[in-house]
């Protein structure tokens, strides 16, 4: 048993493999010490199911107070580990439940806890929504041993006749193989059968086939929609996402204090996403990388109008929401009504231009696409270099370069294609 202080040194290797001792960064320190109020640890070695384990505890602001919660520890481990431990309880309990005539179902909320330590709590709600809609009708009941690979292709088969789209089945397999990985791993199962048989494959007519092609809009068509937008708060937003492209979330999670007018800057560094529970939360954007970009000229004055306005408000400061009303989680404009408002306009949109086609597109399709696409065909346009040109969107996206490449060269192709044929006319 043994009450510890963490040092503000770590080792690492060496060139030649040899451990050496640096001084701990100050994140590295901060994140360990809960920003230096808490340096204080106990470690100690337990029992359980005839095993020897080490067990460390949380960090604790004084030597006492981790001495104290040292001899609760030693009462009783394993009740201390349930308690304090989320990881630690989820192997206790799989422990003492394991028992191969439970069900799929049975066993899921294990995984789901799991699942929130290892991705986002939003991905990990995203694959239990995923779960209870297509897997547990199917499997759900079935007991975990008489799972096999008859089972699964019989599961595919099933899936199959949704008529869903081949990347919303390979998402419902990943969430099955993932979740039968980590029962494998727990001792539950021998062997993952999901993995063995392998996700979905996707069917092509090659006579049929063409290749799909990312929706967007022009500027004429951006132009043409904002005409029915009557609403300021509503035309402030559509304008900023088409001249952002920022995801739904970052653009829900923005606030006033983001955005600097002098400067002519926004910093995106916050996405809303669902929590574990089903609600909403703030958390990081998606690559957990913050970004600054430039205002565009075209929002400039707009957002600027929009501020103002919001100013008049009883309370407002700049910590509320760009587009909502207050500072608290649920001011948030709801993604459900950023949806209905879309549908709004499009609807008057198609009822008064039945001589056009209209492309209705979703709010990714309206900013994040059209907008690339913008800034890929001007960079054509003026005479830049493609790999400059991925480089400017990655960054103003927030994305990598390879993702921007993937995503929209076959649209920079097409304009290569059309200027070298322009070139080549006599």
């Amino acid at each position: 048993m043994a009450v510890i202080q963490i040092k503000k040194v770590k080792f690492i290797k060496d060139e030649s493999g040899n451990k050496i001792q640096i001084p701990k960064t100050k994140k590295e320190w901060n994140k360990e010490t809960k920003n230096g109020t808490a340096t204080w640890f106990f470690s100690d070695r337990y029992i359980t199911n005839n095993k020897t384990k080490q067990y460390h505890s949380g960090v604790f602001s004084t030597q006492r107070e981790a001495k104290e919660e040292e001899r609760i520890f030693l009462i009783n481990p394993v009740e201390y580990i349930k308690t304090h431990s989320k990881r630690a309880k989820i192997n206790y309990n799989e422990v003492e439940l394991k028992d191969d005539s439970k069900t799929l179902d049975y066993y899921y909320d294990y995984f789901f806890e799991y699942d929130c330590t290892v991705n986002k709590e939003s991905t990990a709600y995203e694959h239990k929504i995923n779960y209870y809609k297509h897997v547990s009708p199917i499997l759900g009941k079935e007991k975990i041993r008489n799972i096999d690979v008859i089972s699964v292709d019989n599961f595919h088969t099933e899936i199959i006749k949704k008529n869903l789209s081949h990347l919303t089945n390979m998402k419902i397999h990943s969430v099955l193989s993932k979740f039968l990985e980590f029962l494998k791993f727990k001792g539950l199962i021998e062997l993952n059968y999901a993995k063995i048989h392998g996700t979905f494959i996707q069917i092509v007519d090659e006579e049929t086939h063409e290749e799909k092609e990312i929706k967007y809009q022009t500027i004429e068509e951006f132009e043409l929609f904002m005409k029915y937008v009557d609403d300021e708060f509503w035309y402030t937003f559509f304008n900023f996402l088409f001249w952002h492209g920022l995801r739904k979330g970052e653009q829900q999670a923005l606030r006033w204090q983001d955005i600097n007018f002098k400067d002519k800057t926004i910093k995106i560094h916050n996405s809303v996403s669902k929590s574990r529970t089903g609600g909403i939360k703030i958390s990081s954007t998606k690559r957990q990388k913050d970004r600054t970009i430039s205002i565009a000229d075209n929002s400039y004055e707009i957002l600027k109008k929009h501020y103002e306005y919001m100013k008049c408000f009883d309370n407002f400061n700049n910590s509320w929401f760009v587009f909502g009303y207050g500072s608290n989680i649920n001011d948030i404009i709801g993604r459900n009504t950023i949806d209905r408002h879309f549908k709004k306009i499009y609807d008057i949109l198609i009822e008064k231009n039945r001589d056009k086609k209209i492309n209705v597109l979703t709010h990714h399709e309206f900013g994040r696409h059209s907008h690339a696409s913008y800034l890929l065909n001007k960079g054509i346009a003026e005479g830049y270099q493609r790999e400059i040109i991925y480089e400017i969107i990655a960054e103003r996206l927030g994305d990598t370069v390879e993702v921007i490449k993937n995503t929209y060269a076959h649209a920079y192709e097409n304009k290569y294609y059309e200027q070298t044929k322009n070139l080549l006319k006599i």
